[in-house]
């Protein structure tokens, strides 16, 4: 779990103060996810903490019946989930720590599934189909009779079933309201007022009745959201002998595996490799780079997988390069968009040493030349032996890790600045060591105030904007 960090929060007094968010529309019989970080005043005590409809009936086909659901804890301390047909819940929860949770609705497996901190905690079948419609309340239930004692901050709606490592790999991190799936969002930080902001596109901005009380709180949650690693160095490699050794424990033979980074060219037109493993097509090399016709390549076992694009800019650019092993599949991703894919015949990537910033080839055909060192930056290098999907791939992109997601094999967020060794945050001891390596600073000054968790997509602050380009938006500086 990330490390606490300051964060503004709401705290309710359990007797008159909600949010009224409008109507989010969770359809009949269709998927949802809910979470949100909360700590409980008190235990012992009925809390609800989020409900959508109201105690009144609507007539549906000449039958009356009442619609929504209350999301809490019971006074018997289980969180729960409540339809108005059926109620759903986990285990007793003791403790008034601040905790993680997620509440799932899947109507295709009829069944609740319940998260804490990341962990599953229960799974109940429904026998019941959800019957959505109404206001979503904050704070309160669906009656107005039972009410939240407490603080909470992080609020989203998704709709559709999470993941176990969708919500890992999340839940510390404050989202840009981009995310896909989204449907509403209130991070409940704005610090004062009495109005909270949906940071979805949705607008389900709510409304605060009460006497709720903005507050200060150490929670697991951080603000570092990768954006704001504009404010650290990255790798500098100078295109003449610089590279990185992480050690030759990584195994990547015959599974599937996701390798994403940033990284930045400051010259194009020739072979420049931001990883390599292993040498010559013989042994299954593995190269992630680009080549001399600017074609972006992800190459192993001789044979390789280059875009038909080719990419002159020097700009950054988020690339994340699949192998499914079940199907052969191999796929490329630039700032979360596919740009190639094939079906690969040919061996699983060696072992071997892993290495940054150069692709170490032999004489076979199709290998990298001695030549590809990479004449440019590199940062927040992650692999993952598993297939990332696009829209975790997307989810990703903004957001830094805390090392301990599932099927993480080496996180190294390479921005220490200083030194010649890069750590790998996973535990697993693929340390890095620099070869000649320097590290890259700002130019300029980010200055002395806060740059808010915010709506940063562009993270460097020295990125040239790009003809068409539409991935700055909105954010927020406190000086």
């Amino acid at each position: 779990m990330a490390n606490t960090t300051e964060q503004t929060v709401l705290t309710f007094d359990g007797a008159d103060d909600y949010i009224t968010c409008g109507e989010v529309v969770l359809y009949d019989a269709a998927a949802f996810t809910i979470e949100f970080w909360a700590k409980r005043a008190v235990n012992n005590t009925e809390h609800r903490i989020v409900s959508q409809g109201s105690n009144d009936t609507l007539v549906l086909d000449d039958i009356s019946t009442e619609t929504g659901f209350d999301i809490g804890f019971e006074a018997n301390n289980t969180f729960s989930i409540d339809f108005v047909n059926g109620n759903f819940g986990t285990a007793a929860s003791l403790d008034t720590d601040w905790h993680h949770w997620s509440c799932i609705y899947n109507p295709g497996a009829r069944e609740c599934i319940f998260y804490r901190d990341g962990a599953e905690v229960d799974r109940e079948k429904t026998n019941v189909d959800y019957e959505g419609g109404g206001p979503l309340y904050i704070g309160r239930g669906r009656e107005n009779n039972v009410a939240f004692r407490g603080q909470l901050t992080e609020l989203r709606v998704w709709d559709t079933v999470r993941s176990q490592a969708e919500i890992q790999n999340t839940m510390n991190y404050r989202l840009t309201g981009s995310e896909d799936n989204l449907l509403a969002y209130w991070p409940l930080n704005e610090g004062e007022g009495s109005s909270v902001k949906d940071r979805s596109p949705n607008s389900h901005d709510g409304t605060i009745s009460g006497d709720a009380v903005w507050a200060q709180a150490d929670i697991p949650l951080s603000r570092n959201s990768f954006q704001l690693q504009l404010l650290l160095p990255s790798l500098l490699f100078d295109g003449a002998g610089d590279y990185a050794d992480c050690g030759s424990g990584i195994d990547l033979s015959a599974t599937s595996f996701t390798i994403e980074f940033y990284g930045k060219r400051e010259e194009g037109g020739k072979n420049q490799m931001f990883v390599n493993q292993g040498q010559g097509s013989g042994s299954g090399g593995l190269y992630i780079g680009f080549r001399d016709s600017d074609a972006f390549t992800f190459t192993f076992g001789g044979q390789e997988l280059n875009t038909e694009t080719t990419y002159t800019d020097l700009c950054w650019h988020r690339w994340s390069c699949v192998y499914d092993s079940s199907t052969n599949d191999r796929i490329i991703y630039r700032n979360g968009e596919e740009v190639a894919r094939d079906s690969h015949s040919g061996t699983a990537p060696a072992t071997g040493t892993f290495y940054l910033g150069f692709g170490k080839g032999g004489a076979a055909s199709g290998d990298v030349a001695m030549d590809g060192f990479l004449d440019g930056k590199l940062v927040d290098l992650r692999i993952w032996k598993r297939v990332l999907t696009q829209a975790e791939i997307r989810e990703g992109i903004n957001y830094g890790l805390t090392g301990r997601e599932i099927d993480l094999v080496a996180y190294w967020p390479l921005n220490e600045g200083q030194g010649s060794t890069v750590a790998d945050q996973t535990g697993n001891g693929h340390d890095g060591t620099l070869h000649n390596v320097g590290w890259a600073r700002l130019t300029r000054s980010p200055g002395t105030g806060l740059a808010d968790y915010g709506y940063w997509y562009r993270w460097k602050l020295n990125i040239p904007v790009q003809t068409g380009s539409t991935s700055f938006q909105r954010g927020r500086i406190w000086a």
